[in-house]
């Protein structure tokens, strides 16, 4: 078969898979694909997978020997049924319903030399205590009696770019009960977190805490 002159479509269904990523798992109810290939090229229509109690969709062009170029919606995903894959009685260290959108290019042959994209999260509803200085300033709240973390009323938005280090979120913005940061980091691929945050407690819980409050 010579792809170069070769005519395909290509339309399929999975049910009821599983995906692994690092060490959690992915649920995934049904993923549908809707591709052609004509002279060297893969015209992707659409890749859906329904998963994490939402939906995650894919589409764009990948050039054979060349580069591929996508973009990706994601809607109603829920963080906690991902995390659910490690059986534990404690609360789920992170969770939310996550809104995501972009674009992404990469090289085939190198694709994560050559990656290239940038699109924007958003979380709702969320338990993101895990993330550096902020789960540290939580933490004390916590202990003294201040706020309970065991809620779900966090929120997180950022934009994201990537390249072939990681993720970078360039100017996010966390909201907890107890706190609202702002900040700069990156994710790398590695699975190393870099952040620079600045923040501190809301109105309400810096009133409670006084002069020490006003300092934080």
């Amino acid at each position: 078969l010579n792809p170069g002159n070769a005519e395909l479509s290509i339309k399929s269904t999975l049910r009821d898979g599983r995906g692994v990523f690092g060490e959690y798992q992915i649920p995934l109810r049904s993923v549908t694909m809707d591709a052609k290939l004509a002279s060297s090229i893969i015209d992707v229509a659409s890749i859906q997978a329904d998963t994490l109690g939402g939906s995650l969709r894919t589409n764009g062009r990948v050039v054979l020997g060349g580069e591929a170029s996508m973009e990706w919606t994601g809607s109603g995903l829920r963080l906690r049924e991902l995390l659910a894959a490690r059986p534990t009685d404690q609360p789920p260290k992170m969770a939310g319903i996550v809104t995501t959108s972009g674009r992404v290019r990469f090289p085939l042959a190198s694709p994560k030399e050559g990656l290239s994209g940038a699109g924007d999260i958003d979380i709702k509803e969320g338990r993101l205590v895990n993330i550096p200085v902020v789960s540290d300033l939580v933490g004390v709240m916590a202990a003294t009696g201040l706020v309970q973390t065991n809620q779900f009323n966090d929120t997180f938005k950022s934009p994201l770019i990537l390249d072939a280090k990681g993720v970078t979120l360039n100017g996010f913005d966390l909201r907890t009960p107890a706190v609202h940061a702002r900040g700069t980091g990156s994710v790398a691929f590695d699975g190393t977190l870099d952040m620079s945050v600045n923040g501190g407690p809301v109105e309400a819980i810096q009133n409670q805490l006084g002069q020490f409050g006003k300092i934080l």
